[in-house]
């Protein structure tokens, strides 16, 4: 665990020590539960599963080592289908493209490493007599403290995913879970499988019934994540964030509206929403067309393009619509969840769209946006803030930092929009961008994050953004935009928006 996390995180010493230690203290402990759990069933053969857990071990390190390296993940439920959908010829071309003289050399080291602790450690409580007190003590007082963890998390902070989630530290567990998620039908894979197939049945009952009245040239979709207009000078913020989103308004392609909120402060529900016809109020949502259908079933060619992971908890019901699509790419096709690993900033999906250009018309890009940790959203270039820019006395200097930091990945932000636009401002199009939900930077009371419902996580930018062309075919529509910047708008109600702009569906 300590390599993994230092392929991870050693980019951020802090947070590679932190990880670091909990890491090893939870695995360590589940390791010493399994052990004595083996040993009351099996007494002496306890040692056969020592041997398995040791070939495990060693296996699962140059495996899981190999996918960190290249890859940016760990064993998921997507990579579990990856592998079982790859034949022994697939198998051996990877091998002797992706694996070479280093890489053995890195295997026959860990082999070699292995042995000589076997081989010097048989017995280590003979050879150090008071190692086996000493790791009696350590072993009951990390009981204590990982008890006590899980009770705060899961009865007190009512987390009972992170608290669970903790079992994940340990290889042996983490795989077994990952293999049930990938297997069973209740599972975050098998709900994901479930999801298309509903989309699929949904699809079928609307064949026909669509009507496009005029097709607009080009659609595009961003959407965002965890960006609040609050943050954004193009909203009235004091530093500025959106320098180039600024110039678009005073041009006239960009109009903003002011009065805009997401109907949930975390991503999975807000974007169910979004994304089909299923209303805040609507209890339930598997009966509604999605976004992506509607446009296929009147005329537009689809792909939807995403920087965030494939299949998660917050993201298997957004993925299973992605795959609606005509064509659909994932930048981070093979991740995991976790967003502090992500290694790939979101200007990564703009090749994807210049070399689709003539191939769609419906452009869907889903951005990692300004996900927390904010400082691994954006590249250096875009370094711009720091805590002696933000003038804020209740905060402390850590904190100031951190408001810099979203502000430094809502400046990136600025410039990916814009670079989106930029693909397309030559064409007959027309942009929306809007966040999933926004962020509280310690405006709600000192709460920092989403989940928690305020107008600080609720109220979000929405964009329309179109070309000189679009203003000039699509007067009326253009301004009919206009009017309507300072309505009162709900993001459920996007779908409804967008058969509109798509031409009168």
């Amino acid at each position: 665990m300590l390599y993994f996390n230092y392929i991870l995180y050693i980019h951020d010493f802090n947070w590679f020590l932190s990880r670091s230690f909990k890491s090893i203290i939870y695995s360590l402990v589940f390791e010493v539960v399994l052990i004595h759990l083996f040993y009351l069933f099996l007494k002496q053969k306890t040692k056969y599963f020592l041997y398995f857990y040791l070939v495990f071990a060693v296996l699962d390190f140059i495996f899981e080592g190999f996918l960190l390296l290249n890859y940016h993940t760990l064993i998921n439920p997507l990579l579990i289908q990856v592998l079982l959908d790859t034949n022994l010829r697939e198998s051996y071309e990877f091998l002797i493209t992706f694996i070479g003289l280093k890489d053995l050399l890195n295997i026959l080291g860990i082999l070699i490493a292995v042995f000589l602790v076997l081989k010097f450690l048989k017995n280590p409580k003979q050879a150090y007599p008071k190692i086996g007190k000493i790791f009696i003590i350590f072993y009951f007082i990390v009981i204590i403290i990982l008890s006590v963890d899980f009770i705060n998390k899961f009865f007190i902070k009512n987390d009972s995913f992170g608290a669970l989630e903790r079992l994940n530290e340990n290889a042996l567990l983490r795989i077994l879970n990952k293999t049930y998620e990938f297997f069973g039908n209740d599972s975050l894979y098998g709900k994901y499988k479930s999801y298309i197939k509903n989309y699929e049945n949904i699809t079928q009952d609307y064949k026909g019934k669509v009507l496009l009245k005029e097709k607009i040239p080009y659609v595009v979709l961003i959407i965002g994540e965890s960006t609040g207009r609050n943050h954004m000078s193009l909203y009235g913020y004091e530093l500025d964030t959106n320098p180039r989103l600024k110039k678009l308004e005073k041009e006239g392609n960009l109009i903003k509206f002011d009065d805009v909120i997401s109907p949930f402060a975390h991503t999975a529900a807000s974007l169910l929403r979004v994304l089909t016809f299923a209303s805040n109020e609507d209890e339930v949502w598997e009966d509604k067309l999605d976004l992506v259908d509607l446009f296929n079933l009147a005329g537009y060619k689809s792909i939807f393009i995403s920087n965030q992971e494939k299949a998660s908890l917050p993201s298997s019901i957004t993925s299973a619509i992605a795959s609606r699509a005509n064509k659909s790419i994932f930048a981070n096709s093979i991740t995991n969840d976790d967003k502090t690993i992500v290694s790939k900033y979101d200007e990564v999906l703009l090749p994807f769209a210049k070399e689709n250009l003539n191939n769609y018309d419906f452009f869907i890009f889903h951005l990692l946006g300004t996900h927390a940790n904010y400082k691994y959203r954006y590249p250096k270039d875009f370094e711009k803030f720091s805590a002696k820019d933000i003038n804020i006395s209740s905060l402390n200097t850590k904190q100031k930092q951190l408001v810099a930091e979203y502000d430094n990945a809502v400046l990136y932000n600025d410039f990916v929009v814009n670079e989106v636009f930029n693909l397309f401002k030559d064409k007959n199009s027309v942009i929306i961008y809007l966040s999933d939900h926004s962020e509280s930077l310690y405006e709600d009371k000192g709460f920092l994050g989403h989940f928690k419902p305020s107008r600080f996580t609720a109220e979000i930018p929405f964009l329309i953004i179109v070309s000189d062309t679009f203003k000039q075919n699509h007067k009326e529509l253009y301004e009919k935009i206009i009017k309507a910047k300072s309505k009162a708008f709900m993001s459920d109600d996007l779908i409804h928006a967008l058969c509109t702009l798509g031409g009168g569906l």
